[in-house]
């Protein structure tokens, strides 16, 4: 059966975690009704093989943000460059949560918090950064949902990253970003927890769907 799997979109370089999860998608695919009510997952059958709609472009947008390691910019200092960088890194890695999420026909909101179930292990000097330097200030270029939630973070309700990883990845989009230079040490790391948690994700679902 595996003769006829194909890349999806021609990708032959997708990561290893999600091409596991497209041959384990398409040599499942006695199972695709079963796996698209298990897993959510958008699929079309095509004899023995199914295509699982969004993931050729989640692994793209996961890759791009995994490989990216800083840019250049002409005229600022290294320090300032650097956590341009770092926003850049941290706004990425969120765009390949929010991709990847889509695979599964939800919103990264719906299924993000599954997926950051893991302890970021500098969550203390997150929250205190966000409460205690000029960072704080992000807090308000965010709307409703995003601010409770960045409070809720600060006040110790919840230990999930998810609400402030995309508020950061708001105020940068938008050019609202205070206290780079506290926050750029937490940037990278932060990116780095994220891409590390859809690919633990993407793993765990590809062992399921193969035992189906």
């Amino acid at each position: 059966m595996t003769r006829n799997i194909k890349p999806l979109s021609g990708n032959t370089s997708a990561p290893l975690h999600f091409t596991l999860l497209q041959i384990a998608a398409c040599i499942s695919s006695e199972n695709s009704l079963r796996a698209n009510e298990v897993f959510s997952l958008e699929i079309r059958n095509n004899g023995f093989e199914f295509w699982v709609q969004h993931l050729d472009h989640a692994s793209r947008q996961w890759r791009k943000a995994d490989a990216f390691s800083g840019g250049t910019f002409d005229g600022f200092s290294e320090a300032v460059a650097e956590s341009y960088s770092n926003l850049i890194k941290l706004t990425l890695s969120v765009a390949a949560l929010e991709q990847y999420c889509k695979v599964f026909g939800r919103e990264w909101h719906q299924l993000g918090p599954d997926i950051l179930h893991t302890e970021f292990q500098q969550t203390s000097l997150l929250r205190y950064t966000l409460e205690n330097t000029p960072a704080s200030k992000i807090r308000n270029s965010l709307g409703n949902n995003l601010s409770a939630e960045w409070d809720r973070f600060i006040q110790g309700e919840t230990a999930s990253i998810l609400r402030p990883a995309v508020a950061l990845r708001h105020a940068a989009a938008h050019g609202e970003v205070w206290g780079a230079s506290q926050l750029s040490p937490l940037l990278t790391p932060l990116a780095d927890h994220i891409l590390d948690a859809v690919k633990a994700h993407c793993e765990v679902v590809s062992s399921d769907i193969s035992s189906h």
